[in-house]
């Protein structure tokens, strides 16, 4: 090759090698999955979710990229879970109350009056507790990954309430959950199955006469706009958790599903830091809003949970013990 010819190759290949360089672009990602939530923009679940996505892509070098779906743009809850559990949609934030029929375990860490505070709540759910109730889900289709924090619940009415009397007779929005509906029964009330997002309407129109929820929920869908009596008995502290499709994890390799696991839990704690925030301002600003709380005593508490203590055979039949457990761990 003539000594021209050569020196133009040469400079061919390392323009080339240096435009490379240059315009160098990351390569696409190998897995680009989904996950939904029924929240709005914003709310600490959806924020908890955003966390979880990011933390997946830098620990897997942006090989798995995760898409945030919030505001029920997948669906509501119920189909969510059920396309979960197909592969449709590879990740969920949902409530323990709907998952009754997923797992044997789901219902003894939401039954009512169960937890004495969020502390107690959480000194069970980062036990032995926490991690039979994450196995109990294999086989369903779902793959239980990290617990998130939702509060507790109280009722709030369209009309003044002046203690715990003041259910009887009303009809009380729930969720789809038979667990749920027992405990409005129980205290005196009738429950209605409502979508979330018809709760708002639901109540302005009369259709009920209110419904039950935590702060934060009750804050971001205005339900002080429409029902601004708050009944303060923290009936529930029911915990919702991060689910990933079995079909989705089966696909990916031993290294990727324990990045999915790690990253989930430390979503988890930022969920919860996140939560105790959101739900300490929700009710200031509630109140803030002209909201009447009326807070029910220690006497009136013990009564709800006689008024419910049949429940806990119905829906923990033959596992008593467990219960018992969550009792005495609380007590630690």
């Amino acid at each position: 090759m003539k000594r021209g010819a050569l020196s133009l190759l040469l400079a061919l290949l390392l323009t080339g090698t240096a435009l490379s360089g240059c315009g160098q672009k990351t390569a696409p990602p190998q897995y680009v999955l989904t996950y939904a939530d029924n929240q709005s923009e914003g709310y600490p679940t959806v924020k908890g979710a955003q966390y979880f996505a990011d933390l997946v892509e830098e620990k897997t070098d942006g090989r798995i990229q995760i898409l945030v779906y919030p505001g029920g743009e997948l669906g509501d809850e119920k189909s969510v879970i059920e396309q979960v559990k197909l592969g449709g949609i590879d990740f969920m934030r949902a409530s323990d109350a709907l998952l009754l029929d997923e797992s044997d375990m789901a219902s003894e860490i939401m039954m009512p009056y169960l937890y004495d505070s969020r502390d107690s709540m959480w000194k069970v759910l980062d036990s032995s507790i926490g991690d039979k109730v994450k196995t109990s889900f294999a086989g369903s289709g779902l793959c239980a990954l990290a617990f998130y924090d939702a509060g507790v619940r109280n009722f709030y009415t369209a009309q003044p309430l002046d203690g715990i009397d003041d259910l009887q007779g009303l009809t009380i929005r729930v969720l789809e959950s038979a667990l749920m509906a027992d405990v409005v029964r129980y205290v005196g009330a009738t429950p209605v199955q409502i979508s979330y997002s018809d709760v708002y309407d639901a109540i302005r129109k009369g259709e009920v006469d209110g419904a039950e929820n935590n702060w934060p929920s009750y804050v971001s869908m205005h339900h002080e706009q429409v029902a601004p009596y708050v009944l303060e008995d923290e009936h529930a502290r029911i915990p919702e958790m991060i689910f990933a499709s079995e079909v989705t994890m089966s696909k990916l390799s031993k290294e990727d599903q324990d990045i999915i696991r790690e990253c989930a839990e430390e979503s988890g704690v930022y969920e919860r830091k996140l939560w105790k925030e959101t739900e300490d301002e929700a009710r200031q600003q509630a109140i803030d809003n002209g909201c009447t709380v009326v807070s029910v005593s220690d006497e009136d508490k013990e009564k709800l949970r006689q008024m419910v203590e049949p429940l806990y055979e119905k829906y923990c039949g033959g596992h008593e013990d467990v219960i018992e457990q969550i009792r005495k761990i609380q007590q630690q």
